[in-house]
C-alpha cells in the first residue's frame, strides 16, 4: 500500500485486538524490497500514528513486547530479517516487531501444502499470544486495565449512543478495583510508618489518600495502586491541583504488579512493589486528558 511501501505486505489479524496495523499483534507476509525472500512472522505494529504522521515504535517498548510474546510461545531464537529496505524508512522498522519468522527465500519456495501448514501453525502461535494478552495486566506497552476502564467510561458518558469498547481483555470490576485500591494503601501506609510518619488514611475525604505527619513535618501522599507495571497512572483535575499546591511537601506511592485474586469473596489483592516519589512535581508535559468539558460562546444562550 502506498508510494513509500518498499516492503509490501499481507496481514492477518483478529479484528477486535489488532484493529488496525499500527495495534495489536497480527500475522504478516513481508516481501523482502529486492523480491529475493519472503517472510511469515508474528508481528506488532511498529509503526505509531502522532499528530497526523507515523513515527517508529519507541525502542524500550519494542524490547519489552518482543521479550513478552517470546515467553508465551517459548521461542528462545531472535529472528535474522534481512528486507533489503532503506535504513530508516518504514519497510526497515517493520523487521523490529517480530516475535518468530519463518523464511523464504525466492529460489525456494515451498509447496502450497506446505506454506498452508505454516500459516496454521502460526495461526496456532498467534492464539496463544492473543489469549495471553487477555489475561495478563502487564503487557509491555498496553494502558492498564483501571486507565482502559477509565477512557471506556468517560467515552460512554460523553457519547452514550456510540460506546466504544477497547481490544484488551483483561479487565476489573469495581469490587476488585477497590481490592487493588486497598491493598496499595495497606502497602504504602506500612512504608510510611515504618519511616517514623504518622498515618492517617484520609482517601474518603479528602483529594489525597495519606496524611502524614512526624514532629513539625506533614506530607500530603497519593497512592495509586494496579496489576500493571505502573507506568501510568490516573489522576484527577483535584489531585493535581492539590499536589501542585502542597509540593514539595507532597509524595507520589505507586504499587504496582498487585496480585488479584478473582476467585475470592469478595476479591482480594496481595503482593506489589512501591515506588515512592517525594517531593512530586507534576509537569504538564507529563499529564494526558482523557475528557474535556466544553463551554464554547457557541452554546451561551443569547436571549
Amino acid at each position: 500500500m502506498g508510494l513509500k511501501a518498499q516492503v509490501p505486505w499481507v496481514r492477518l489479524f483478529d479484528p477486535l485486538l489488532s484493529p488496525k496495523p499500527t495495534e495489536g499483534w497480527y500475522l504478516s507476509y513481508l516481501f523482502a524490497a529486492n523480491g529475493s525472500r519472503c517472510y511469515l512472522t508474528l508481528s506488532h505494529g511498529a509503526m505509531v500514528r502522532r499528530d497526523g504522521r507515523f513515527y517508529p515504535r519507541e525502542a524500550a517498548e519494542t524490547a519489552g513486547l518482543l521479550r513478552w510474546a517470546r515467553q508465551q510461545l517459548g521461542a528462545t531464537d531472535e529472528p535474522q530479517i534481512d528486507l533489503a529496505a532503506t535504513p530508516g524508512s518504514a519497510g526497515s522498522n517493520y523487521a523490529r516487531t517480530v516475535a518468530v519468522a519463518i523464511e523464504y527465500p525466492r529460489d525456494s519456495v515451498p509447496s502450497a501444502e506446505v506454506l498452508r501448514a505454516d500459516v496454521l501453525s502460526m495461526l496456532d502461535r498467534l492464539d496463544l499470544v492473543y489469549a495471553a494478552e487477555a489475561t495478563d495486566p502487564a503487557v509491555p506497552g498496553n494502558p492498564p486495565a483501571d486507565v482502559v476502564l477509565a477512557v471506556e467510561e468517560l467515552e460512554a458518558a460523553a457519547n452514550p449512543r456510540h460506546p466504544k469498547k477497547s481490544g484488551q481483555g483483561f479487565r476489573v470490576s469495581k469490587a476488585e478495583q477497590k481490592a487493588i485500591e486497598q491493598r496499595a494503601v495497606d502497602v504504602a501506609t506500612a512504608h510510611f510508618e515504618g519511616a517514623g510518619w504518622a498515618v492517617e488514611d484520609v482517601g474518603l475525604t479528602e483529594s489525597y489518600d495519606l496524611d502524614c505527619r512526624r514532629g513539625e513535618e506533614r506530607l500530603f501522599v497519593e497512592v495509586k495502586g494496579t496489576t500493571s507495571p505502573g507506568a501510568s497512572v490516573i489522576l484527577t483535575r483535584n489531585e493535581v491541583a492539590l499536589h501542585r499546591e502542597m509540593h514539595p511537601s507532597n509524595a507520589l506511592a505507586v504499587v504496582s504488579r498487585i496480585v488479584l485474586d478473582k476467585t475470592a469473596i469478595p476479591p482480594s489483592a496481595s503482593g506489589g512493589l512501591l515506588r515512592v516519589v517525594s517531593p512530586w512535581s507534576i509537569a504538564d508535559e507529563d499529564l494526558t486528558a482523557l475528557a474535556f468539558t466544553y463551554s464554547g460562546a457557541a452554546l451561551i444562550d443569547s436571549d
